[in-house]
């Protein structure tokens, strides 16, 4: 029988093993994106581990970091056709950017996650690139070219990273729903604009892709416009690095940067002015969403209002084939007195109380408090007889409940439905025919004593 230890250690076999296999497989990917070129090869093998340690890895970090730097050393010594003369030192630096990275991001939760969210990701990349660099220059490069050494490799952590890790941790699209959000315009446009790059392989060109991720920025959900970002940069920078896009004078103004680190800047400039510009939009998306929610949202009882109703009437009412409704007004009998003698207060508990007991017998209904003491529920069931009683258990319950309120006073809800004729169509105006009969009956509910359910 297996131990709970022997568990753990199986665990962090089969983890480990992960590392391993995803470690080389995006060595590879990073050699096969610019075969012609050692140092202008694309390089995702740092940010894919982040990723891995992130979602799937909850003992010490040090671990999976330890065996993605051994294989990754390995691999170099193996692969790098002498262009790097110590792997074990160069490495060092790339396990640092993952240790940083994922120590900043791995205890974050991203399955709901919010625009702070993707600023917190973008900085911790930051953060982690200008360390990398920074190790880089004192561990990799000669002394003379700290500076040089330090701007390209943190320029090829920074564009890799805003590139890959943002989309790979809010993942959470899938193809179905992908498919669903994507308007034709700016999918169009994005194309034609990829094209133009393509054909015109200037590499200044770069820049005209701005316009149609800022594009898709503003009109897709934040999580589809990541996904696309990252495929633009992605295809940007392997254009750029295979040379199918020339580099020109554009990436030799300053010594600092190589031409291929020029252009990673550049990209990942782009990359990071239409997310911000993507995390704008969402976030006035959502605020703009929230107010029109609270217009719709009693503040007291937290079910909807008399604007939601007017609002759900307008956009029309469609029961399902073959169902009418009945419509009920509901209201609370002698509630002025309450007011009057216990105070307001006392008054709030009772609708509270209430509201409470219409959402949980009408939860599948569409119901709202619709003024003072009044509520009115839309049932998708025009059975008398089972409608009138179903409406009577709530009179039951309420006359229960307010028992424990003590409150002396001769509190109940009378309640007056009316209901849709089949030979008539639903619209605005037969509802609020609905309504006001729902009324008369109510008031005919009040007449004979009240605590009644009277039918119109």
């Amino acid at each position: 029988m297996k131990t709970k230890r022997h568990n753990k250690l199986e665990a962090k076999g089969f983890f480990i093993s992960y590392v391993i296999f995803y470690t080389s497989l995006f060595f590879f990917v990073g050699y096969l994106s610019s075969p012609g070129d050692f140092f202008s090869l694309f390089w995702p093998v740092n940010s894919v581990i982040v990723y891995i340690i992130c979602k799937h890895y909850r003992f010490c970090i040090l671990l999976p970091i330890t065996a993605f730097y051994i294989t990754l050393s390995l691999l170099d010594s193996i692969f790098s056709r002498g262009a790097v003369s110590n792997p074990w030192i160069l490495n060092i630096s790339n396990a640092f950017f993952v240790i940083i990275c994922s120590f900043l991001l791995r205890k974050r939760k991203f399955d709901n996650a919010s625009e702070l969210d993707v600023i917190y990701i973008y900085v911790s990349i930051t953060i982690s690139s200008l360390l990398f660099g920074l190790s880089a220059g004192l561990l990799v490069g000669p002394q003379d070219k700290f500076i040089s050494t330090f701007s390209g490799w943190g320029a090829e952590s920074l564009s890799t990273g805003i590139i890959i890790l943002p989309t790979m941790l809010l993942w959470e699209i899938n193809a179905e729903k992908l498919t669903r959000k994507i308007k034709t315009p700016p999918a169009i446009f994005m194309i034609f604009m990829l094209t133009v790059i393509t054909y015109f392989d200037d590499g200044i060109n770069i820049t005209l892709i701005l316009p149609a991720l800022l594009l898709c920025a503003v009109i897709y959900p934040l999580r589809l416009s990541l996904v696309i970002t990252s495929i633009t940069g992605l295809f940007l920078i392997y254009m750029v690095s295979s040379g199918v896009i020339k580099m020109n004078s554009f990436g030799n103004l300053n010594g600092t940067f190589s031409g291929l680190d020029s252009y990673r800047i550049a990209i990942s400039s782009i990359i990071g002015a239409a997310t911000l510009c993507a995390v704008s939009a969402s976030k006035n998306q959502r605020i703009k969403k929230e107010i029109s929610e609270q217009l719709l949202i009693d503040e007291l009882t937290g079910v909807y209002n008399r604007r939601y109703l007017l609002n759900k009437l307008n956009n029309k009412i469609n029961p399902k084939k073959g169902n009418f409704l009945s419509l009920a007004v509901i209201d609370v009998d002698n509630f002025k007195e309450v007011n009057d003698v216990y105070g307001h207060l006392a008054g709030d508990k009772i609708i509270k109380l209430l509201a409470i007991l219409i959402k949980s017998n009408f939860g599948g209904d569409i119901f709202c408090r619709y003024g003072g003491d009044e509520f009115i529920v839309i049932h998708e069931n025009n059975d008398t007889k089972f409608v009138k009683e179903h409406f009577s258990n709530l009179n039951v319950l309420f006359d229960r409940c307010i028992k424990t309120y003590n409150i002396n006073a001769n509190i109940g809800i009378s309640i007056g439905i009316s209901f849709q004729d089949a030979d008539i169509a639903l619209d605005v105006d037969n509802i609020k025919t609905l309504i006001s009969r729902a009324d008369e009956a109510l008031y005919k509910a009040k007449k004979n004593g009240k605590r009644q359910t009277v039918l119109a």
